[in-house]
């Protein structure tokens, strides 16, 4: 097992460890929902991609930082980005 890699206690037999898997578990309840916003936003990146793995890389690191803004600005997952492009809005 990696060092930096944590995991939780396979057979946890005290109260300590059980409390650790429990934060550890409700950790990454936050994490998966955190990525799932994510990608729900960004629909592209749950499909398969022809860019190179340095321009994929870039994206992703581009999405990272727009959803980050838009969740401090309290932007709406579902608000049209064209509209803000300047572009006619066709669904509304």
């Amino acid at each position: 097992q990696d060092d930096f890699l944590m995991t939780p206690f396979a057979n946890a037999t005290t109260n300590r460890e059980h409390l650790f898997n429990f934060c550890f578990s409700s950790t990454r309840f936050y994490v998966e929902q955190a990525f799932g916003w994510w990608k729900n936003r960004w629909r592209f990146l749950i499909r398969a991609s022809q860019l190179s793995h340095s321009e994929q890389c870039m994206m992703i690191y581009a999405t990272m930082i727009l959803h980050n803004i838009c969740v401090v600005c309290g932007e709406n997952e579902r608000r049209n980005w064209k509209f803000l492009l300047g572009q006619t809005m066709v669904d509304e």
